[in-house]
């Protein structure tokens, strides 16, 4: 499904567990968190269409909604600490505007109170510096720009698997003191696990392009496995993940795991023919010597 020309894909849960929301909590507890996720979500496009980034997909999951853009980890770090602060901000400001409201006609507490707290909990924990909240995206978005960008994804998503593993000790805890155990944390607490293998191959898939685009030389690569390989691995190592008759492509990384150049196999069997102690540094400088 399409909405002015982005994708919109619904997970299958989704609904499903909408309704049972309703079902066990009704319309005027499901909806404050629901306009304040929309204000979030709609935060995050608004500033994207500003700043001319193009949108893959909005994804509604059922626990909230997420936008996805394209090639995220290669937008400039400057448009991506905007995006990723549009959200909260959205919300703190809609938050600012209800506050005001109350000033001038407290008579309308009870109904919009709860649309305040859901905008700022959301706010406050998207704002949370870990991977893949707002937060940690603004802040690895920023300590790129002093500092490679796959050792500023790998601080977010540490930081992120240490919020994630404080989610569970607290579920265990509450559940120790009242013998009810919190399910919305644990899921939390999984999710910000999962996630982190997830923005590490955004990245690499964000650099491989970046590479294959500067290089004009480099014919185009359909349907072949990406071998991640260490620049001094021996080429015969690297070459033995490759199956029988698959075309594979080679990201060669240092010693931080920055990719710094691609080589298709048959660079690396030519080589190999040559000399099987040959390291794959050896490939890079020739093809660092033949781009410049």
């Amino acid at each position: 499904m399409e909405l002015f020309g982005i994708r919109v894909r619904i997970r299958i849960l989704s609904p499903i567990i909408f309704l049972l929301m309703i079902a066990f909590s009704g319309v005027q507890t499901v909806l404050p968190p629901l306009a304040a996720l929309s204000v979030h979500e709609l935060g995050h496009i608004v500033m994207s269409i500003l700043l001319k980034v193009k949108i893959h997909e909005i994804e509604l999951m059922p626990f909230g909604a997420a936008i996805r853009l394209y090639d995220m980890w290669a937008i400039p770090p400057g448009k991506l600490m905007l995006i990723s602060l549009a959200g909260p901000v959205s919300n703190l400001l809609t938050c600012a505007l209800m506050t005001m409201l109350l000033f001038f006609f407290p008579h309308l507490a009870p109904e919009c109170l709860p649309f305040l707290y859901s905008g700022l909990l959301i706010a406050c924990v998207n704002l949370l510096p870990a991977l893949p909240l707002d937060g940690g995206r603004f802040l690895a978005a920023l300590l790129n720009t002093k500092i490679k960008q796959i050792k500023a994804i790998e601080t977010g998503v540490i930081l992120g698997r240490i919020l994630g593993a404080i989610l569970i000790v607290a579920s265990v805890y509450a559940f120790i003191k009242s013998r009810v155990f919190p399910l919305p944390p644990l899921l939390a607490s999984i999710y910000l696990f999962a996630s982190g293998e997830a923005e590490r191959r955004h990245a690499r898939n964000a650099s491989m392009m970046a590479i294959l685009k500067k290089s004009d030389a480099s014919p185009p690569i359909r349907r072949a496995g990406v071998v991640m390989a260490q620049k001094d691995a021996p080429i015969l190592d690297a070459v033995s993940f490759v199956h029988p008759g698959e075309d594979s492509l080679f990201a060669i990384t240092d010693d931080e795991g920055e990719i710094i150049t691609l080589l298709p196999l048959q660079k690396l069997m030519h080589a190999l023919h040559e000399n099987t102690n040959t390291a794959i540094g050896a490939l890079v400088q020739k093809n660092k010597a033949k781009s410049s």
